[in-house]
């Protein structure tokens, strides 16, 4: 069974998921009304990514400034920042990184190539 990490928001379509790939990667995808984007994210060095979720699950209440975490070779960044009774994500995706966009029935699509060796 594969595993996934899911957190969608609050008031409306929008979601980043989290799927494990193989050993050393997993998949980022963020989705909104009009936009999906996705990288796969090498596991090298990723350890402190669910400590990320751990300390914002144990400070539901609120911290100060942000949180952050970016993956090894910078394809992710994670930044949380929690302002009663908002939590804000800010995703940042880099790396063979595919934005689809859907506009009135049509899609439009853009490939960026491939940092990857």
């Amino acid at each position: 069974m594969t595993a996934v990490f899911e957190v969608r928001a609050r008031d409306d379509d929008a979601s980043m998921r989290l799927t494990a790939l193989t050993r050393d990667y997993f998949l980022a995808e963020v989705h909104e009304r009009n936009l999906t984007a996705s990288a796969h994210i090498g596991t090298y060095m990723s350890h402190g990514l669910a400590k990320l979720f751990t300390d914002m699950a144990a400070e539901w209440r609120g911290w100060i400034g942000s949180k952050t975490w970016s993956s090894f070779e910078g394809e992710l960044t994670v930044s949380a920042q929690a302002d009663k009774p908002d939590l804000w994500i800010a995703l940042l995706l880099r790396a063979a990184l595919v934005l689809t966009r859907s506009q009135g029935g049509s899609g439009v699509r853009w490939q960026y190539p491939s940092t990857e060796c």
